[in-house]
């Protein structure tokens, strides 16, 4: 999977994508200034809730087959 990632250094700033395994640790060093200073963004996802029983705010509708 690919995250964005963000460095916390007031100096560097620097913003990347970087790909690697969903059960890996979040990276730490930055590529550009070489600090333990890299925080992984919350990204927004495509995961999208379709069907039966599922209503605009995510599940306040029952299922109901007969319908």
């Amino acid at each position: 999977a690919e995250y964005p990632y963000h460095c916390t250094n007031p100096k560097c700033g620097h913003k990347w994508d970087a790909e690697h395994s969903v059960h890996a640790d979040p990276l730490k060093k930055c590529p550009k200034c070489k600090k333990n200073t890299a925080k992984r963004d919350i990204a927004n996802t495509n995961f999208t809730l379709k069907g039966p029983g599922w209503a605009d705010d995510g599940y306040s509708q029952k299922f109901n087959p007969e319908t």
